[in-house]
């Protein structure tokens, strides 16, 4: 799900050895039974809840976990679109369930659902959550005023949120799975510098310094590089660009010095 347009990304990749997997169905069946039975549900909210729990057991019975996701942009007025994939099983089947839950649900609750709005390529639905209304200040100036976005493969659940979130998913459903090894993580510097910071002083900092180090086109300049590989021993490695450290520095002496005029 990495994208030329992200400033950041990640891929988590984990799995149980192949002889813990075997037994680790039995796990969850035992470890459900308790957990409902300590819970203390009410009977009329456990029965809504069940169809929606056994459509989830399966991917938990898996015992691996998939996760990527990508911050884009930033795009228009330094917006981004953040998009995410969980890859689960009989995908199609738990979709089928979210929408008879969504059924049940209070009006004020289920009126915020708008199921089947579109179709993406390879015929998956899209599926929108109206939360734009809900979004705090700080989110909108990160998102904009957007609602979030969901739609299901058989293999894999994808939600986005941003200006650009119909497009993002246009193309996290038709990816493939790669091997990632066990964690990716990567940040574009120039592209987050319009998100670097808690007030004006800080954020006009951050958009100096990356002009004045990466200038209008940063290339891979601007990259730091996280990842832990498997095997018979993990792996650590993390890499930056000399410029991507001197951006850092001079973030932070710059934010310093704008504070300092405040005070």
């Amino acid at each position: 799900m990495a994208s030329a347009d992200a400033a950041f990304s990640l891929n988590l990749s984990l799995g149980l050895p192949a002889d813990l997997k075997s037994a680790f169905p039995k796990v969850v069946d035992d470890g459900m039974e308790q957990l409902l039975k300590q819970a203390n549900i009410p009977g009329d909210v456990l029965t809504k809840a069940e169809p929606l729990i056994k459509a989830l057991v399966p991917t938990v019975k898996a015992g691996e976990l998939d996760l990527a996701a990508s911050l884009v942009g930033p795009g228009k007025d330094d917006k981004y679109t953040v998009v995410a994939a969980l890859k689960v099983v009989d995908g199609k089947k738990l979709e089928g369930v979210v929408k008879d839950t969504v059924k049940e649900l209070p009006p004020e609750a289920s009126g915020l659902f708008h199921m089947d709005e579109g179709t993406l390529p390879g015929g998956v639905k899209l599926h929108r959550v109206a939360v734009s209304g809900q979004l705090d200040e700080n989110a909108q100036k990160v998102f904009g005023k957007s609602d979030l976005y969901v739609t299901f493969r058989d293999d894999l659940v994808v939600v986005a949120m941003g200006p650009n979130a119909k497009d993002v998913l246009t193309k996290a459903v038709q990816s493939k799975p790669a091997d990632v090894g066990v964690f990716r993580a990567q940040v574009h510097l120039s592209r987050i510098a319009p998100m670097m910071g808690e007030n004006a002083q800080e954020l006009a900092a951050a958009r100096k310094a990356a002009e004045k180090v990466f200038g209008t086109g940063a290339g891979q300049a601007d990259v730091i590089k996280f990842s832990i590989d498997g095997g018979d021993s993990l792996k650590v490695k993390i890499s930056a660009q000399g410029k991507a450290i001197q951006f850092l520095g001079e973030a932070r002496a710059g934010a310093e010095a704008g504070n300092k005029k405040e005070q």
